[in-house]
């Protein structure tokens, strides 16, 4: 019997696990968000398709529909964009789970080894004081007129081979006891390497999804922004300047979207440096409240109807942090 047999089995399963886990990593981490880059609109290109800058070109019926469904296109884009992220990010902490259980494994080995060190050093004293008595034992004699040895020689003979084995086992766990931690410690120099780069990962993916919330904010401002500066048509008094851009100084618009976000910080750089979007969330659902505000004062039903059905998920919600 070997107690190497039952360790060695455990250790090959942490090794297939490890492989998977390599894998695993290569499959999910990298290039999830390099997919997701790749097709993620900048800032710049939703700032060129969304212009505020109000037309009557722009505020037609025609002009409308036409950025309805540019923004519902890219809108579809993000969503499945974010299920790319979410199901790569679902995958890496299934992967940094068998990370931690692999480490639990070991740790696990290496208590039942303490343990096992703990009974050889006791098992080594007994056999020692065993063998001790055995010999003292032996050679007593008995006086005449009964004579003899107090333990028979055949006797003295068996229980010194049974010592003997004893001792050979003792012998045998305690290599194994002192072979298996540094065997050990390359399993869980490589589990923490793995786990470090699933962590890491996920880090990635995390600053992707930031950056996907970003433009989804981007995008709502501003075709909340167009269509606010188009509702000027239906109450402003000279609604076009001689340029034939609408006038919005009479709207009840102070100033554009872009002004608005450009003045709040709220731009990729800071949010690639680590913002986080919703910590503008409040500052946004003060912009979106005003600009209704402002389309319900000018008794604009079809436009405010057409920001209902936008669907923001950015604008609107007030994020209050616990």
């Amino acid at each position: 019997m070997s107690v190497a047999g039952p360790i060695r089995s455990i250790l090959q399963q942490q090794d297939r696990a490890l492989y998977q886990v390599k894998k695993q990593i290569k499959e999910q981490g990298n290039k999830a968000v390099v997919k997701v880059r790749e097709k993620l609109p900048t800032e710049a290109e939703i700032k060129n398709k969304f212009k505020t800058q109000a037309s009557a070109a722009l505020c037609s019926a025609n002009g409308l529909a036409k950025s309805q469904k540019a923004y519902d296109k890219i809108k579809r884009l993000i969503n499945s964009l974010k299920k790319i992220i979410e199901g790569a990010e679902k995958a890496l902490n299934k992967i940094k789970s068998i990370c931690e259980k692999i480490l639990a494994a070991i740790q696990k080995i290496l208590g039942i080894l303490t343990t096992l060190a703990g009974l050889i050093a006791l098992l080594s004293i007994v056999v020692k004081v065993a063998k001790t008595i055995l010999t003292a034992v032996g050679s007593i004699f008995f006086p005449p007129p009964t004579g003899g040895v107090l333990l028979a020689p055949g006797t003295a003979v068996f229980l010194k081979e049974k010592l003997d084995d004893a001792k050979g086992l003792i012998e045998i766990i305690k290599a194994t006891v002192s072979t298996f931690p540094k065997l050990l410690e390359k399993y869980t120099s490589k589990a923490k390497k793995y786990l470090g780069y699933v962590v890491a990962a996920i880090a990635a993916l995390a600053a992707v999804k930031n950056l996907l919330n970003f433009i989804v904010g981007l995008l709502e401002t501003l075709y909340l922004g167009m269509l606010s500066q188009c509702g000027s048509f239906s109450s402003n008094s000279d609604p076009i300047d001689e340029d034939g851009n609408v006038n919005t100084n009479n709207a009840g618009n102070s100033g554009t979207p872009e002004e608005f976000l450009d003045n709040l910080g709220f731009n990729q750089d800071n949010i690639s440096s680590g913002a986080d979007p919703f910590d503008y969330s409040d500052d946004l659902t003060d912009y979106y409240e005003s600009q209704l505000a402002t389309l319900q004062a000018q008794g604009n039903t079809e436009i405010i109807e057409k920001i209902y059905n936008a669907n923001f998920q950015m604008l609107g919600y007030r994020r209050y942090k616990v």
